[in-house]
């Protein structure tokens, strides 16, 4: 397999089934639980918390760890 193909694969489909799959019971949740009235306003914070915590938080959180530890390049 080339090293393109390999990248493609884990990259775009992976991730998005591994983002599907930890997501869904979440939401499948929320729907249960929430009124009807407000069910987008909760989804849309959900959805906000879950991208802050996984695109910045953890990657700061990362380099805060690694500084006060004394990691250094």
């Amino acid at each position: 397999m080339s090293p393109l193909a390999f990248v493609i694969l884990t990259s775009t489909v992976m991730d998005t089934l591994v983002s599907a799959y930890t997501t869904l019971p979440a939401m499948v949740l929320f729907a249960k639980l929430i009124p009807h009235n407000v069910e987008s306003s909760m989804f849309a914070l959900l959805t906000g918390v879950l991208n802050f915590c996984n695109l910045f938080a953890a990657k700061e959180l990362g380099v805060f760890i690694n500084r006060s530890i004394g990691v250094t390049t």
